[in-house]
């Protein structure tokens, strides 16, 4: 029996979101050393670096909640 290709791949999205999950963590951990050291030694490359962390830790959340939004309604009906 073939694959419906509308569905989407569950154990790569699976897989994915684990991924991204230690991602996230990893990221929150960096961000927060970040804001530590701009606390105490506020510098341009700091806010810099900041910012994209930031950035990349908001691009992570929206893809593990777009993962959510594709699995979750097949969660509903298992």
């Amino acid at each position: 029996m073939a694959a419906d290709p509308e569905l989407p791949d569950f154990d790569e999205l699976v897989l994915e979101r684990v991924q991204l999950q230690r991602r996230l963590r990893e990221l929150e951990r960096r961000l927060e050393r970040l804001q530590q050291r701009l606390a105490s030694f506020p510098n341009e490359v700091a806010v810099m670096q900041e910012r994209r962390v930031a950035t990349e830790l908001a691009a992570v959340v929206a893809r593990i909640d777009k993962i959510d939004a594709t699995l979750v309604p097949f969660r509903l009906t298992w």
